[in-house]
């Protein structure tokens, strides 16, 4: 004959949360003087209400049902509503998450990524009064984004797709008071040029320690001048929520970040244009193959402005053995020429999460043409006017 689990380490499931118990922690729910089947945590147990025991004891109580409607069966006695601000379609109990549909307020909903090459929409966010702020922090650049369907009948908050956030301290490493970004003092931050970064001064030790962006390394203080385009500020540096926040102009030059009110406390923004690039089989002027795509287009001629650097991400898998570089002539080492490496980095293994190819266009670079070093005619031109 087969044994129950039993000893102080037999465990079981509580029938109303799901929940994980000591099996001795498990008790009868009582429904009218008797056990009802389930067993669930002490901690869950329902006292045995007097409204279970109608027309059993002598007891009046106004709020039952004269004709109540109960569930059809075992199936619709489980389906439960929940409210799940980011989610979408019906759980496997039964629980809807679409529409976001409330009666009341929305609050703040925000969707964190963390996975490159992503595709995520935010929609149908509806409140009949007020609806809070809507918005997608991306924890990986090169991540399309939704937001759609965001309505309310008296008020919206801000909708926003954040595309990084970088927590900012202030401390002294012995020769003043110095940006710490991420951790790191005055770090170097790169930007791609339109998405939205966001600068976090919630840390107490940003009080009276405004950061600003101007082109001028030292900023202000170096004889520039503060950097508005695109810049939002928030609140009062060292309080919560205060932050200082720039969606990326396309045109924007290198930047850097400073104190308003001292000096030598902040560090460079490099900020690049993105280039996706993803292999397929298609035809340019070297014919029908392997090409690369970018931004969706087969070997498209792309424009490169002098002085401004930018990013040619080959992080997707479809780019592996397929390294790109660039040339002085068309199609690169495969029509005769060699690499041109001014002002060019690398960085990863093509088809791998963080590959790209980098340039910073210098001043009178010649025009240019991308191709494969591996395979022949998959390029196009880059032209630096």
């Amino acid at each position: 004959m087969s044994s129950y689990a039993s000893g102080k380490h037999a465990f079981g499931f509580c029938d109303r949360t799901g929940f994980r118990y000591k099996l001795k922690d498990l008790v009868p729910q009582i429904e009218a003087g008797r056990p009802n089947g389930m067993l669930v945590g002490k901690d869950v147990v329902d006292v045995d209400n007097p409204q279970w025991k109608l027309g059993m004891i002598n007891m009046s109580d106004p709020q039952a049902l004269r004709n109540p409607r109960p569930d059809g069966g075992f199936d619709q006695s489980r389906e439960l509503s929940a409210f799940d601000p980011v989610g979408g379609g019906n759980t496997a109990m039964g629980s809807r998450t679409v529409g976001l549909d409330m009666s009341g307020h929305v609050g703040r909903v925000q969707v964190e990524i963390t996975e490159p090459d992503s595709t995520v929409s935010v929609s149908g966010v509806v409140g009949t009064t007020n609806l809070g702020n809507v918005s997608v922090e991306l924890g990986a650049v090169d991540v399309s984004v939704s937001v759609t369907g965001v309505s309310a009948t008296s008020a919206v908050g801000s909708v926003s797709v954040v595309s990084e956030t970088f927590a900012i301290t202030v401390a002294n490493p012995g020769v003043g008071n110095r940006y710490y970004v991420d951790g790191a003092q005055q770090a170097t931050v790169t930007l791609k040029a339109g998405n939205i970064y966001r600068f976090d001064q919630s840390d107490s030790s940003n009080l009276n320690h405004p950061l600003r962006l101007s082109t001028t390394s030292n900023g202000t203080h170096s004889g520039g001048t503060e950097y508005t385009t695109g810049v939002v500020t928030n609140g009062v540096p060292g309080s919560a929520g205060a932050y200082t926040e720039i969606t990326v102009a396309s045109d924007a030059p290198t930047l850097y970040y400073y104190c308003q009110n001292h000096s030598n406390m902040g560090g460079t923004v490099n900020v690049y244009t993105g280039f996706a690039v993803t292999v397929a089989t298609g035809t340019n002027s070297y014919g029908t193959g392997n090409k690369y795509y970018i931004g969706g287009a087969v070997s498209p001629t792309v424009s490169l402005v002098e002085g401004s650097t930018y990013r040619f991400d080959q992080s997707d898998s479809t780019n592996l053995n397929h390294p790109l570089r660039f040339s002085t002539t068309p199609n690169g080492t495969w029509g005769g020429g060699i690499e041109y490496t001014t002002g060019v980095t690398t960085t990863g293994v093509p088809g791998n999460a963080g590959a790209y190819t980098q340039i910073t266009v210098a001043i009178g670079a010649p025009t240019l043409h991308y191709y494969c070093t591996n395979h022949s005619g998959m390029g196009g031109q880059a032209n630096t006017p």
